[in-house]
Order: C-alpha cells, then sequence, then structure tokens
C-alpha cells in the first residue's frame, strides 16, 4: 500500500473534480459518474490504511502548497480551471476535493488519527465551508 498511497494521492489532488468530467454537474453522463473519493474509500479497507493514505495524501497536500508560494507569481501563469492565479486555483482545488475531506472527516473524526484532520485545508468560511453536515464550524 505504500507504494500506491505515493502515487495516488498526489494524483488524487490533480484530477478529482466536484462534477467529473462534465465540468457543470448536468447531463446524463454526470449522474452516471462516480467520483475519486468514493471509488479510492472502497479501496481502503482498515483503518492503518486509511490513516498511511490520509498521511500520504495530507503530505502530498503540503508539498504542493509549499510549491506555490515557492513560485513566483508571474510563473504561475493562469489556471484554466478556476479562470485566476493560484489562490483562484487553491480555492477551486479545495472545492474539488470536499467529498473527499468530508470522507476522511467521517473516518477519521473521533478516532486516534483525529488529530490529521488539523492538516486539511479550509475555505473563506473555515471548517463549516468544508464540513456543512458534520456540525463542526466551531472547530476552525
Amino acid at each position: 500500500m505504500p507504494a500506491f498511497a505515493d502515487l495516488a494521492a498526489p494524483q488524487l489532488i490533480r484530477w478529482e473534480s466536484r462534477y467529473g468530467w462534465t465540468r457543470s454537474g448536468y447531463g446524463k453522463t454526470s449522474g452516471k459518474e462516480t467520483s475519486l473519493a468514493r471509488v479510492l474509500a472502497s479501496m481502503l479497507r482498515t483503518a492503518d490504511i486509511w490513516t498511511e493514505f490520509a498521511e500520504r495524501y495530507l503530505t502530498a497536500l503540503d508539498h504542493l502548497a509549499s510549491a506555490e508560494r515557492r513560485s513566483p507569481a508571474s510563473r504561475r501563469g493562469y489556471d484554466f480551471y478556476s479562470g485566476g492565479g493560484s489562490t483562484d486555483a487553491r480555492d477551486h482545488r479545495t472545492d474539488c476535493l470536499a467529498e473527499w475531506h468530508q470522507t476522511l472527516f467521517d473516518r477519521l473524526a473521533g478516532g486516534p488519527e483525529e488529530a490529521l484532520l488539523d492538516r486539511l485545508p479550509v475555505g473563506d468560511e473555515g471548517v463549516r465551508d468544508i464540513f456543512p453536515a458534520a456540525g463542526v464550524g466551531d472547530l476552525g
């Protein structure tokens, strides 16, 4: 599982989309799509594997954020998906990964790995923005 987690975690960040491949969430195709978060969750069968993957995923997010901070604004370019620069890209990425973040929260909250949740990015509205149904808005 370590090799899978090392490869899959950065790819989840790159390819997950809130609406799948349709980019809008409408139409016949969108109703048939399965998110990468849902597929991945079905593959992670034990608590140890969930913890390991969560750690690898959060490390990949940390590396991406660090690279974005080091990159000068002039080299970041225009982000096609978000319609803007790196801040817009980060917000778009957080939005696209919201289902995965909710899945991590559901799986790790209340357990010994709960501290990993502190490393999840939050939107403008804080934790409530990512976990609206969980009632944890006062955590952020």
